[in-house]
């Protein structure tokens, strides 16, 4: 093991794609979990969500043979070694910074698969008209930009058609009814779209949209 960790971080650069031709996107798989819904406040106009995305992609500089190294698959090194999509939230209700997970880990298969799963709380603004209450709809975006990259350096795949809810708590005033995972390309730089739709028994009605536009 510490042989192939000596070889596998001695010259790598994490700040390039992990790709040899860089021409080619890199392409993401991509999950969303939802832990919590935590607050939608109609006096700020923000909502509060936490979860966590599973996240996989090729780095061909990390690859290995399992035989020459007495049969190891995969290997866990810190975030920091590797080159991870620089992501953030660009509708934050607070302070705009990048979803990270300081001390997180990436799990590295010895297919070069990359496997990474940032979590957070998300808080983000959302436009909420209150005018037919309780009987009100809304539509909530959850921007997540890949900063400094363009829809031709990365693409996002979704892995499922919905938002993963197994590790869902429920909420005491709102009930999570159903979920929709969306992948769409867009013109104009747009990457991803991920859908999941939440509603109230007794309040709203909303759907809340994760978004991956690149610039």
């Amino acid at each position: 093991m510490r042989e192939l960790y000596n070889n596998l971080t001695n010259d790598h650069n994490k700040y390039l794609r992990p790709t040899d031709d860089q021409s080619l996107a890199t392409a993401i798989v991509t999950s969303f979990y939802i832990v919590t819904l935590q607050e939608i406040n109609d006096v700020k106009g923000t909502v509060s969500i936490t979860g966590y995305f599973d996240l996989k992609w090729k780095d061909v500089s990390l690859r290995w043979i399992p035989s020459s190294y007495g049969n190891i698959t995969s290997i866990v090194l810190p975030r920091d070694f590797v080159w991870t999509p620089p992501l953030l939230v660009a509708n934050s209700g607070e302070k705009i910074k990048y979803i990270r997970m300081k001390g997180s880990s990436v799990r590295i298969e010895h297919t070069g698969t990359v496997i990474w799963t940032p979590g957070s709380q998300f808080v983000f603004t959302c436009s909420i008209n209150s005018v037919n209450f309780p009987f009100d709809q809304h539509e909530c975006v959850l921007e997540i930009v890949a900063w400094g990259y363009s829809n031709s350096e990365i693409v996002f795949n979704s892995t499922f058609e919905e938002v993963m809810t197994s590790f869902y708590s429920s909420n005491s005033e709102w009930e999570l009814t159903k979920t929709k995972a969306l992948n769409h390309n867009l013109n104009d730089g747009v990457a991803e779209i991920f859908l999941f739709y939440i509603s109230s028994a007794d309040r709203y009605s909303m759907s809340l949209t994760l978004f991956f536009p690149l610039l």
